[in-house]
């Protein structure tokens, strides 16, 4: 089953799964994505094998450990966060946002983080993530007219696709070692090619 991303991500897949897809070897045992990202490419796929995602920045692997371990407590908080927001005149809506983003760069609760992750996500500029010198999200609101957060069904089904994953954050070197499939994306090949990997790439792919 196919499932889409609950996040908005630059860079992401979703325009070219058509492309990636095929090159996927179907007889994978194991599957590894170092830069989960928006996570187009393993909500395409959902493996029915042992599967192990990671990216460098900690507050997304905690956003996606919260919708697969507490998706209806997240979806309760979301509910009420995206009510509250809406019926706040489009005026004054970049400054509660502009709160919200100080309150979850303070945060150190993860629900809390998750939360405030997805709607930075969905509120932004055109979905960016962006941190400055100091680890704080700064960017900008996006001015939308009715941004939507979440979908109760999206959430839920990208739940279930996490069931059973490893989430790590952690860089691609703190990937564990093995020769099995994995997705990596073009602009990090060459960085990859520094170092010890545990499989080879080519163009977006596998092997």
């Amino acid at each position: 089953m196919t499932f889409s991303p609950f996040l908005k991500w630059v860079g992401g897949k979703t325009r070219l799964l058509d492309t990636i897809l095929p090159l996927i070897d179907t007889r994978m045992t194991a599957y590894y994505e170092p830069f989960i990202g928006g996570g187009a490419v393993f909500f395409a796929l959902t493996p029915k094998v042992p599967v192990f995602l990671s990216d460098n920045n900690p507050r997304l692997i905690t956003t996606y450990k919260i919708v697969r371990d507490r998706v209806d407590d997240l979806i309760g908080e979301l509910s009420l966060l995206q009510n509250s927001f809406l019926a706040t005149s489009r005026e004054r809506r970049k400054q509660t946002y502009l709160v919200i983003r100080d309150i979850y760069n303070e945060s150190t609760d993860e629900l809390t983080i998750a939360k405030l992750f997805i709607f930075l996500n969905k509120a932004c500029y055109k979905g960016l993530h962006r941190i400055n010198r100091y680890g704080q999200f700064n960017v900008a609101y996006g001015d939308y007219q009715k941004p939507l957060l979440y979908s109760d069904g999206n959430l839920r089904d990208c739940s279930e696709a996490l069931q059973n994953t490893e989430l790590r954050a952690c860089n691609f070197t703190g990937q564990p070692k093995s020769k099995k499939t994995s997705f990596i994306s073009t602009p990090l090949m060459q960085q990859l090619a520094r170092v010890e990997c545990s499989s080879t790439t080519a163009r977006n792919s596998t092997q």
